[in-house]
């Protein structure tokens, strides 16, 4: 079966730009990179060709209200996250096929041979990521494949960060600070946005659907009145500076403490806190290094059932600590750092401590200026006594 789409603009400049970008990347042939067949013009309007889908991501979350906990499932899920990153990578930092023709050199769409070309997706969400049952070496559980490129561009090195932010056409709960707060936009735009779905599908993948409405509910805030959204981040009231919502910062703590948490949901959602729904565009993890992370992570899972699967959540003790530690976010930058997780000391005895020293991490305090009343190191040490008595010094 066949997908047609009717592109909404007639202007044939729109219709180029989609049509160019899906071309040159079917040159890379990515398994993760949804296929143009085929384009055509009918009654004045612009049409492209794909495969036919079987659901988009938020469908198939729909459609599987309670998806098993195995290995199976959880293989499955990990090599659809390292796929799509890795052709996110694919799109930013595309390598060009050799050019023949000097006359083309300087239309768009062509380079000199070797020549990289630096592409920004610009819309990832769930209704962009599709799935497919039956493509070739897809498996019996399907592929996820990134889709719609309508407001993709690739650029060349010089201008791969001057993009206007007020050029953006953006789905708002996916969209990334920079477009509030009208900074220029780069590739790391694609970075928060894969972050906000990542977070998603691993909350679906330990609760299923209702959780994952449950969270877009927790999300929920005013943003100005009556407007109620549920965007990953909030701009605070000088309209200069932004962060990520308390309520987002307490699910992740949740998802660590669910019954089912094992060691690679830890790591996958230290990896998102971390290192990918942070407020710099400059502090974001760049796509080749994330690919590089997810592969590490299922080269491991394929070896370590237990890494994979064993449920390891956090304790209650590492939640309290947590909330009792609150940050300062400077307000002599109007763009602040993405605050680093708080470094705990080391214990002498493995067990349980080693995983609150890995675990515990920073809460946001409500008004932005309370710092913790005891030092970190001297909660940590305190309650490591308690418990392992002189086995701690």
């Amino acid at each position: 079966m066949i997908a047609v789409k009717r592109l909404h603009s007639a202007r044939e400049e729109d219709f180029k730009k989609e049509e160019e970008m899906l071309k040159e990347l079917a040159k890379n042939e990515h398994p993760h990179i949804i296929k143009l067949l085929a384009t055509f013009k009918m009654a004045g309007r612009y049409h492209l060709m794909f495969p036919w889908a079987n659901r988009n991501l938020r469908t198939y979350w729909n459609d599987h209200p309670s998806p098993e906990w195995n290995p199976k499932t959880l293989m499955w899920c990990l090599e659809q996250m390292k796929g799509l990153a890795s052709a996110l990578e694919a799109i930013h930092n595309f390598k060009q096929q050799a050019c023949n023709n000097p006359s083309q050199l300087v239309s768009p769409g062509y380079a000199r041979s070797g020549t990289y070309r630096f592409g920004r997706h610009g819309d990832i969400k769930p209704e962009n990521i599709l799935w497919f049952a039956d493509l070739d070496n897809c498996g019996e559980s399907g592929m996820f494949q990134i889709a719609d490129f309508g407001v993709a561009r690739f650029n060349s090195r010089e201008s791969r960060s001057r993009v206007d932010p007020r050029t953006i056409v953006s789905t708002p709960t996916y969209e990334p600070p920079e477009i509030a707060l009208e900074l220029k936009i780069t590739r790391a735009y694609d970075i928060w946005s894969l972050a906000c779905v990542f977070l998603e599908h691993i909350t679906w993948t330990l609760g299923g659907s209702k959780m994952l409405k449950d969270f877009s509910s927790a999300r929920l805030f005013e943003e100005r009145d009556g407007y109620f959204c549920d965007k990953f981040y909030k701009i605070l009231g000088d309209k200069r500076r932004a962060i990520v919502p308390e309520a987002v910062f307490k699910w992740m703590s949740h998802l660590h403490k669910h019954e089912k948490c094992s060691e690679v949901i830890h790591d996958l959602l230290d990896l998102v806190q971390d290192h990918l729904l942070v407020i710099n565009a400059e502090d974001r993890m760049t796509s080749t290094i994330l690919a590089a992370e997810l592969l590490k992570f299922t080269e491991r899972a394929h070896t370590d059932k237990a890494y994979l699967c064993d449920p390891i959540p956090d304790s209650d003790t590492v939640t309290d600590v947590a909330e009792r530690v609150t940050m300062v976010i400077p307000t002599t930058k109007p763009f602040p750092n993405q605050i680093k997780p708080v470094q705990s000391p080391k214990f002498k005895s493995p067990g349980k401590f080693s995983q609150l020293k890995r675990r515990c991490r920073p809460s946001i305090s409500s008004d932005y200026s309370i710092a913790p009343s005891r030092s970190i190191e001297d909660i940590f040490l305190s309650l490591a006594r308690e418990s392992l008595g002189s086995r701690v010094g």
